[in-house]
């Protein structure tokens, strides 16, 4: 079981071996890594509102230079082997046989690696597993922390800090977070012999000690801002911004746009809670059935006791809600992986229920199988032939600013990733929608300064090069004052921006729809044009015509 579930992992994220433009998301991970290998700060040098430590996690990774491709989707496979393990780990302290507790891990591995945004170094497959190793931590203690005050606080120490590792990657786990401190505030409080007093205190210095534990990777980050005097980059990123990025829903004035919307929230709840809520809800007919039977024979208590098995309901429970709140009505399935731990768990429980209690691991199984055959079929053949197309485009040395594309082209050579026309690099930051008042700027002034320093090279989507058509993402919301929404953009701005791109630039390079989606352009200043905007160790230059 240990070497058959490492194969799989690296079976599904074989096609990503060696692929310069994994899904756009792990690409900026990869470059905001090598940015801070340059002395750059996330938020201040460039901006994303994920934590710091996903950025320093991709760190080490690029030090493989031009073999961090490789590199990428091993430690992924890794990360994603360690938690296939916890999860066939934990299934059999539940007693189950070696086949359920190896198809939960086999599951858990093929459903993580399904679609092309959830492979390849997804943050998901990073800190998921560490999750599950606080999970398992808790079941292979369990008999001890409900009868030892000692190990349980040792062992609240170790949950609550591999917790704040997993916040300092991503902070969609802020849910499970909350989850394991209220399990372990709960087994505090019925540690047995004590007095009311004494579970009170108990009850209050675990939480104390384990949430300070838990925010201690977040504090030391937060002080080495501070230190920098940098603490409010830090904080409009992790707190402040949050809130504004889904107010581009709000500011939709028509009735199609909010049923779009939430018709496509109602799709991706139904889809998750196909495959993966499907346990979940057997396990609650279950116990709600026990409850009634108590309840009939005047059993006390009515409620189940928190034992292991109910603990790991009650986090499918969690998960499966955390997954659909996050997926929302957009199409981002990799938020989807945080419900698969729990579920495949479940399903490995209900493994001997005849025929009918194999459902639950069959059933993603089957589905999901062809989907990740399919992604590792999607040759990056093209995509390598695209990287050496595109170094030998960016051959004079110069500053590059993408708006949009379904790929990200900084880090291809030394000096594009060493130069930052804005810090908002994301591909689409300053065009989806949902970040029109998430930013804190104008994004139509940011883009059109960001020309109007003359850049050597622009890299926009075919579509947002013309300023009249809707983003290849398809929002679900349109908003009516976006960027894009060319009745609201000043007519002599959008003449400007439009001025500059076909009288000062050339394009170079077309690149056609692929499994990203979309079209996108790459520009280069109009021969004889010298760019305001240079790298550091780069004069500037007059641009030279692309030899042929």
């Amino acid at each position: 079981m240990f070497l058959a579930l490492g194969i799989i992992s690296l079976l599904c994220e074989a096609a990503a071996i060696g692929n310069p433009f994994p899904f756009s998301e792990q690409q900026y991970y990869l470059y905001g890594g090598g940015q801070i290998l340059q002395h750059q700060m996330p938020y201040v040098d460039f901006w994303d509102r994920k934590p710091v430590g996903l950025f320093l996690l991709f760190a080490p990774i690029h030090l493989f230079g031009p073999y961090r491709f490789y590199a990428l989707p091993l430690i992924a496979a890794l990360f994603l082997w360690c938690g296939a393990l916890a999860v066939s780990r934990i299934a059999t302290l539940f007693s189950c046989r070696a086949f359920p507790s190896f198809l939960a891990g086999a599951v858990y591995l093929i459903g993580s690696n399904a679609f092309p945004d959830e492979t390849g170094g997804q943050a998901e497959q990073f800190y998921i597993p560490i999750i599950l190793f606080a999970v398992l931590l808790m079941i292979e203690t369990w008999p001890r922390i409900t009868n030892t005050r000692s190990v349980l606080i040792k062992t609240g120490i170790g949950v609550m800090f591999l917790m704040g590792v997993a916040l300092e990657i991503k902070t969609s786990c802020a849910w499970d977070a909350v989850f394991l401190m209220i399990s372990l505030l709960l087994i505090a409080v019925c540690q047995p012999d004590l007095s009311f007093q004494k579970r009170s205190l108990l009850f209050l210095g675990c939480g104390a000690l384990w949430g300070f534990i838990a925010a201690l990777p977040t504090l030391l980050i937060m002080g080495y801002y501070v230190w920098h005097s940098a603490l409010y980059d830090w904080t409009w990123a992790n707190i402040l911004n949050h809130h504004l990025r889904s107010k581009a829903i709000g500011h939709s004035t028509t009735f199609f746009d909010y049923h779009h919307y939430y018709l496509n929230y109602l799709k991706h709840a139904g889809e998750t809670c196909l495959f993966w809520g499907l346990p979940v809800f057997y396990f609650t007919y279950h116990f709600i059935d026990i409850g009634l039977a108590k309840y009939h024979s005047k059993e006390r208590p009515l409620v189940p006791s928190l034992t292991p098995s109910f603990f790991i309901f009650a986090w499918g429970w969690v998960s499966l809600i955390a997954s659909i709140q996050l997926r929302g009505g957009y199409a981002a399935v990799h938020y989807t992986m945080a419900c698969m731990p729990a579920a495949v768990i479940l399903g490995a429980l209900l493994w001997p229920k005849e025929i009918f209690g194999k459902i639950f691991l069959l059933l993603p199984l089957l589905y999901f199988t062809p989907h990740a055959i399919l992604t590792n079929c999607l040759s990056h053949k093209e995509e390598t032939k695209l990287e050496q197309t595109v170094t030998q485009l960016l051959q004079q040395p110069g500053c590059l600013f993408q708006l949009s594309g379904s790929y990200l082209f900084y880090d291809l050579t030394s000096a594009t990733s060493q130069c930052r026309v804005n810090k908002f690099l994301l591909s689409g930051m300053l065009t989806s929608p949902e970040e029109q008042f998430a930013l804190g700027i104008n994004r139509e002034d940011q883009f059109l300064g960001d020309l109007q320093k003359y850049p050597l090279y622009v890299v926009i989507d075919s579509c947002d090069e013309r300023l009249n058509c809707k983003s290849r993402f398809k929002p679900q919301v349109e908003v009516k004052d976006g960027l894009w929404s060319t009745d609201t953009i000043p007519a002599q701005k959008r003449y400007d921006i439009q001025e500059i791109l076909t009288r000062d630039y050339v394009p170079l390079y077309q690149g056609k729809h692929n499994k990203q989606g979309g079209d996108y352009v790459l520009y280069k200043l109009r021969p004889g044009l010298i760019p305001k905007i240079t790298p550091g160790n780069v004069k500037a230059e007059p641009s030279k015509a692309i030899k042929a």
